[in-house]
């Protein structure tokens, strides 16, 4: 918090020609207001019974649908502005104060509601404010995509990805380990009661482990191979 006040208000709005040591004492000083900040409500909830965790969900779910939407659509959509998107967040906002308020939904589900009202309202305030644009923003994904192209930069250094929009193959282990961390609460759930089949199936899951790091392993092994390989000859091999 104590970089983001100096670097995108402090530095941009109120002194942006001042010395390094200038703004070295500034984040000094915003460091510690934002500790008294941060320790006013720790305070407040310090003789509480309730879920600080649930407290702190509940608020944050009102920033989810905000930030997730100004990325994605940022990111991918040639449509959405700048201004459609404040439109968006705002909409968000009072949308969700309204389900809190108003409805007996629960608050997991805020963040959802936050989501699609924001990527709606951003999406139609976008066309109905400046129209349908027909070219892709050059910080968009496909917008830097094609300034590669253009320029003939090479999308890959060191055998990863620099171009935006490609995954390493590596990056999809942490879809698996997010689709087996949900089978592994599942079963330990499922099996608490049953102790030869919790066994059984913790036997079955240290196995797919085990599977993995061996694999990720050979793969790590391969491509420090190759790397090696594009130093030395500066060509990626086929």
């Amino acid at each position: 918090m104590a970089t983001v006040s100096v670097a995108d208000f402090y530095k941009r709005f109120y002194k942006p020609n001042e010395s390094e040591e200038h703004y070295l004492k500034a984040s000094r000083f915003f460091t510690v207001m934002w500790a008294v900040l941060i320790i006013i409500p720790a305070f407040m909830f310090a003789t509480s019974t309730g879920s600080v965790l649930e407290v702190l969900s509940k608020a944050g779910s009102y920033f989810v649908g905000a930030s997730f939407c100004m990325f994605v659509l940022g990111f991918y959509s040639k449509h959405i502005t700048e201004k459609g998107l404040l439109i968006g967040v705002a909409a968000s906002f009072i949308a969700i104060w309204y389900v809190a308020v108003a409805t007996d939904i629960a608050w997991p589900w805020y963040c959802v509601i936050g989501v699609v009202v924001n990527a709606v309202v951003a999406y139609v305030a976008s066309l109905a404010t400046t129209g349908k644009q027909t070219t892709m923003h050059l910080y968009t994904v496909k917008g830097q995509q094609a300034e590669y192209a253009r320029l003939n930069k090479p999308v890959k250094e060191d055998g990863w990805y620099v171009v935006p929009g490609k995954i390493d193959a590596p990056c999809y282990g942490l879809l698996v380990m997010f689709v087996f961390s949900l089978v592994l609460l599942w079963g330990l759930n499922e099996f608490i009661d049953n102790a030869p089949m919790l066994i059984n199936f913790i036997r079955g899951c240290s196995f797919i482990v085990a599977v993995s790091v061996v694999g990720y392993a050979i793969y790590s092994f391969k491509r420090a191979k190759t790397t090696k390989q594009v130093i030395q000859t500066g060509q990626t091999p086929q």
